[in-house]
């Protein structure tokens, strides 16, 4: 139970910084919010497997590399499309 209130105090934190409304009020609805959303779905404490972790790290850099140009390419590709010329509409 100590594990979920510190885990919901830290979403409060972000709740407050993502509504950009430093009060009290703000605070305690982003607390109780977090700790209805964490007691609703209680989260699995797993062990860390150390020996896997390198890996997980490489896999993950990984995917973010092929994400960030995919993203790039597409929005080179939406680009393209609306400025050529002969862009044709039938609406």
């Amino acid at each position: 139970m100590g594990l979920i209130v510190v885990m919901a105090l830290g979403l409060a934190l972000i709740w407050m910084l993502l509504t950009s409304q430093v009060s009290g009020q703000s605070f305690i609805v982003g607390f109780s919010l977090s700790l209805a959303v964490l007691l609703l779905f209680r989260p699995v404490q797993g062990r860390v497997n150390w020996r896997r972790l390198p890996g997980q790290l490489l896999a993950l850099l990984y995917y973010l590399a092929v994400l960030y140009r995919d993203i790039f390419l597409s929005g080179l590709d939406t680009a393209r499309r609306a400025l050529s010329p002969d862009m044709r509409l039938n609406p």
